[in-house]
């Protein structure tokens, strides 16, 4: 496109606007007042290196492929001293609790036949107490004492099932068996015992020792390197019981203190680990709480929690004792998602239920559940939030409309850290992020649907009219069908640039005459269009470790797939032809890779406006 748009009286010099990079989603502020880098929409994206990158899709790992034949019921990981780190997963019905690690088959972990089952539960949680595991069990019917597991996976000897939690010799008169609750977290050489999510205020009658309950607002502390006994006279502490409120999650702070996180309130428990008589409570914030028990995870130092109805808040900025005014919630560039969270489901603990965070890395997700959901179908999208940057980069969502979260976990996948999510409802676990260009759920294939949306471009020139010519879009592609859009400023103003999708022939190449290219030549010749590879099966077959168990009357046969190679990159043109103060576009992805490089528009001044002011 030539400098001048026009000779003479009326010329008119091209202007240019664009991003050469993407740090960040703002999804509440006007596009036109977005800074350079800014996104409005960023869909299964990431940004960390500087472009719009297409995330990697999630896989069913075989190693965590257990036989489930029901619903799952809850989920930890299990940092053996003396072994090696495990997933815990509870089945519904079940007798015997499964032990999951990467490179080694599902192993049974039995329950004490005296112990009883896992019938008629609703949640199991899962705690580490030193080198031992406990097993929480909630159910409205009295009776379900905690159970234990020494981490010896040998199940030929019965000394290591699950068992219930009995008394350790030689702990004194004045101390007692550790109460049945529903949780419990590991603090310094203690376990600390709750109820989490609640109804009942009814609280602990120490009088009655030998089989005591604990009520919503209470926690009960074990003994120093005894998990088993507590004392009902010191070692118990109902925090603000002068207010109508539950616990919905104690986590450990620092300088021997932990918080305590009510659905409408936080506490600071402080001094309460030595003479408990010099324990101090504290308000941190009588304004927000934690919406469930598990939408709360570390952020380096810091905290980030989940509150109904404010959002996703940053633990250190809503002390009251530290600020004067009130809070912004963090996920405020992303309060339309926040605006569409079903609160009854994000705090609802039963069945798994309820929103989910978790941090690897720089990134902390936030699993949400968004729209109307019918219950126990867990969370659905996923918020990226980058810790490094302080700001978000994308909202994930599935194409597969049936997949959901009900738990995520960090744990070992490959050599690495990895973040596992688990459907409990469809009893499978996944491993997020880790394939390049599909999705592997509930046993299909899907593609990873991703989209961006650029700030409002305006040419530096907010105030005034604009012909927007041309948008050249650079982009790093593997077997892409991308589409893109130019929005202006207006009411469903929206025009679509490539009136049939963006796709590369793995046969072609970029240089005129050039053959095409066929099977034995260079896979890697230069200025080929695409270097994905197409997986052609002309059999049936499968795994003997993935068939079902039971007969077998037919084997599937295997599908034709695409696997990205290496990615391609090219500069694209696109005609935009059309007015506005500003212009936003929309780059769009609905197989394989498109990664989004940098965006730029080309602009006159327009002297024949289509929108007037009034």
């Amino acid at each position: 496109m030539s400098r001048w748009g026009a000779y003479g009286r009326l010329d008119n010099q091209v202007m240019i606007d664009g991003d050469r990079r993407f740090i960040g989603l703002d999804m509440t502020r006007d596009r036109a007042l977005l800074g350079p880098g800014m996104l409005a929409v960023s869909e299964n994206k990431r940004l960390r290196n500087g472009s719009a990158d297409t995330r990697k899709g999630v896989i069913e790992p075989v190693d965590f492929y257990a036989p489930f034949t029901n619903i799952l019921l809850g989920s930890g990981i299990y940092c053996n001293p003396n072994g090696d780190e495990v997933m815990l997963v509870a089945e519904n019905t079940r007798n015997f609790v499964w032990a999951l690690q990467y490179g080694k088959d599902p192993i049974q972990i039995k329950i004490d036949p005296a112990a009883g089952t896992l019938t008629g539960i609703t949640t199991v949680r899962f705690c580490q107490a030193f080198d031992k595991v406990l097993l929480f069990r909630r159910n409205p019917i009295a009776g379900n004492d905690t159970l234990e597991w020494n981490g010896n996976t040998d199940q030929t000897n019965a000394a290591n099932y699950f068992k219930e939690v009995v008394v350790s010799p030689g702990g004194g008169t004045d101390t007692v068996l550790i109460p049945p609750t529903t949780d419990g977290e590991p603090f310094q050489s203690r376990v600390l015992l709750y109820n989490s999510c609640w109804p009942s205020p009814v609280a602990w009658d120490h009088t009655i020792p030998a089989r005591f309950t604990t009520g919503r607002d209470q926690m009960v502390m074990s003994l120093i390197l005894d998990y088993t006994r507590t004392d009902p006279v010191y070692d118990v502490f109902r925090l603000n019981a002068g207010e109508s409120d539950y616990i919905t999650r104690i986590w450990p702070y620092y300088n021997g203190s932990v918080i305590v996180f009510k659905k409408n309130t936080i506490h600071l428990l402080g001094n309460f680990t030595g003479d408990t008589t010099l324990a101090t409570q504290g308000m941190l914030s009588k304004r927000l709480g934690l919406s469930g028990p598990f939408g709360v995870t570390e952020d380096g130092n810091d905290l980030l929690f989940l509150s109904e109805p404010g959002g996703i808040f940053r633990l250190s900025e809503v002390i009251q004792e530290r600020i004067g005014a009130q809070a912004v919630p963090v996920s405020d560039p992303i309060q339309p998602i926040i605006d569409q969270i079903n609160w009854l489901a994000a705090r609802d603990p039963r069945f798994g239920g309820g929103a989910r965070a978790e941090t690897l890395g720089i990134y902390t997700f936030f699993a949400l559940p968004i729209g109307k959901l019918a219950y126990g179908l867990g969370n659905n999208t996923v918020a990226v939030f980058n810790s490094a940057t302080k700001l978000w980069e994308s909202i994930d969502t599935w194409a597969d409309p049936t997949f959901s979260i009900h738990a995520m976990h960090v744990t070992n996948y490959d050599g690495a850290r990895a973040l596992y999510a688990l459907d409990y409802a469809r009893s499978r676990v996944y491993v997020l992020y880790q394939a390049e260009s599909f999705e592997q759920i509930n046993d299909n294939a899907w593609p990873i649907l991703d989209a961006i949306e650029t700030r409002g471009y305006t040419c530096d020139d907010p105030n005034s009219f604009k012909r927007f010519a041309r948008a050249p879009i650079a982009l790093r592609t593997s077997d892409p069908e991308a589409y893109v859009s130019a929005i202006t400023d207006g009411v469903n103003e929206v025009k679509a640039l490539t009136p049939l999708p963006l796709t590369k022939d793995r046969r072609k190449f970029y240089q005129h005459g050039h053959k095409d290219w066929g099977s034995g030549d260079d896979p890697l010749e230069p200025k080929r269009q695409d270097y994905s590879v197409m997986e052609i099966s002309d059999y049936q077959g499968l795994d003997f470790d993935d068939l079902p168990i039971g007969p077998i009357t037919d084997v599937p046969g295997t599908s034709v797939s695409m696997t990205a190679g290496p990615r391609q990159q090219t500069l694209e043109r696109f005609s935009v032809r059309t007015n506005g103060r500003w212009v936003s576009l929309r780059i769009e992805n609905k197989s394989g890779v498109c990664d989004v490089l940098s965006v730029g528009v080309e602009a006159t001044r327009s002297a024949m406006e289509t929108k007037t002011a009034a």
